[in-house]
């Protein structure tokens, strides 16, 4: 469970953990199930209203509602433009194509393979990566 502290109506330290100690309280963490002492030194529980995001999803600003036992937190949710999700995308499959290259072929020997024989290696290893990495290469996302 989270908790918030909360001081003349704002919140002045979480959402998160109860410290271990707090002014001149040692052991806080220790009291997480006491709601009503926590509550009379300012220790609010938090409740996460905010929903699961779907692949295309966003967050939108957080929303925090202080009430008298208990603080509210809930975000609402968007989805990605088409720019957002090609952004996403083609970070991810660079990243895919850095790790390829150590692990499968550089690409001055993809262009070597592909420009000197014609895409065809006689060696069944050094095939079949070639073979990966163009197909890696061919999944790149198309920008909007």
């Amino acid at each position: 469970m989270t908790f918030a502290h909360v001081e003349n109506g704002q919140i002045d330290r979480g959402p998160g953990s109860l410290p271990v100690s707090w002014r001149n309280v040692s052991g806080l963490n220790l009291s997480a199930d006491d709601l009503p002492y926590l509550k009379s030194i300012g220790w609010l529980p938090v409740e996460d209203n905010t929903p699961p995001l779907g692949r295309d999803e966003v967050y939108l600003d957080e929303k925090t509602a202080i009430g008298a036992d208990k603080v509210v937190v809930t975000r609402g949710v968007r989805a990605m433009t088409q720019q957002e999700i090609y952004d996403r995308d083609f970070a991810a499959w660079k990243i895919d194509m850095v790790a390829s290259d150590g692990n499968d072929m550089a690409r001055a020997v993809e262009d070597h393979i592909l420009g000197d024989h014609a895409g065809t290696v006689g060696e069944a290893a050094l095939q079949e990566k070639f073979d990966r990495k163009r197909a890696l290469r061919a999944t790149r996302p198309v920008a909007p």
